[in-house]
């Protein structure tokens, strides 16, 4: 109940209105939202037969993550090794369907060479990490989307935070 209830309070907010920025519209419509399907998503559909709904959406997300980001940002994985019943080789498996030159660094805490070069944090279990954005002095653009949150670091944005439904 409370989860369609939030989704409910947050859906004005998942139009695009109220973002400015063309490069963070641009992730939210075509990298959180998307709706057309992407071509990994029938290969990979066989090993996703045991999750949830809203697990197969989370590895699906993370494929077009990957698949945006490419090798042009260093990616962090915070949180546990599983999320769910989402292991870390099945999340493995949809970073690399998305793209073979993503370097994914699982950790549980912040890493501490943000600044040396861009990177993106995914944070996992967003209620029971989200001390970590608030530690993380380079967050500029957060993505925070009900239980997991995309945080990019670039010195160049201003900090931004946006709450959408993935």
């Amino acid at each position: 109940m409370t989860n369609w209830l939030n989704r409910l309070i947050r859906a004005p907010r998942t139009r695009g209105f109220g973002v400015q920025s063309p490069t963070d519209y641009h992730f939210i419509r075509h990298v959180v939202r998307q709706q057309f399907p992407y071509y990994a998503y029938n290969t990979l559909s066989s090993k996703t037969t045991h999750l949830s709904k809203r697990e197969v959406e989370l590895l699906q997300f993370y494929l077009r993550l990957a698949n945006y980001i490419q090798d042009r940002w260093q990616l962090y994985i915070i949180g546990k090794d599983n999320l769910g019943a989402i292991d870390t080789n099945l999340r493995t498996l949809y970073l690399k369907a998305g793209s073979k030159k993503v370097k994914a660094v699982q950790t549980s805490r912040l890493p501490s060479n943000l600044s040396s070069q861009p990177s993106v944090l995914i944070v996992e279990n967003l209620a029971y990490n989200k001390s970590v954005i608030k530690e993380c002095a380079e967050a500029t653009v957060i993505f925070d989307m009900e239980d997991i949150a995309v945080v990019f670091c670039n010195p160049k944005r201003f900090k931004t935070i946006y709450k959408i439904n993935l």
